[in-house]
């Protein structure tokens, strides 16, 4: 799975960004919910995905905010507790996920085309 090198981020600040964002208009009010119901949990974004974990876990990731002229990701494999949907007009997955294993980042150029 390739999540973005900038997290972890608190669980509370997404859902926080969900509700008043209108990036994230015609989100799934029951998965909002259940994301809520997880407490103090952290997240990793993919392109396609909510990557949700235990903190311990997150930890796992090396990864580092930097602002630059590149685009990092970090590449974990993990096994999959639950997959909810957050029915945006984007399609985004929200996964539960445990058991985290860094395995690579990966840099790509801002400037590739």
């Amino acid at each position: 799975m390739n999540v973005s090198s900038e997290g972890p981020i608190e669980l509370y600040k997404i859902t926080e960004d969900i509700k008043n964002n209108s990036f994230y208009k015609g989100y799934n009010k029951t998965t909002l919910k259940w994301m809520e119901s997880l407490a103090d949990k952290y997240v990793y974004m993919s392109s396609d995905e909510i990557v949700i974990m235990d903190k311990w876990e997150a930890d796992k990731i090396p990864s580092e905010f930097e602002v630059c002229d590149a685009y990092l990701q970090e590449i974990i494999s993990c096994n999959v507790l639950e997959n909810r949907s957050l029915d945006t007009q984007f399609k985004k997955d929200v996964l539960l996920i445990e058991d985290v294993e860094f395995i690579r980042e990966e840099v790509y150029s801002a400037w590739s085309a």
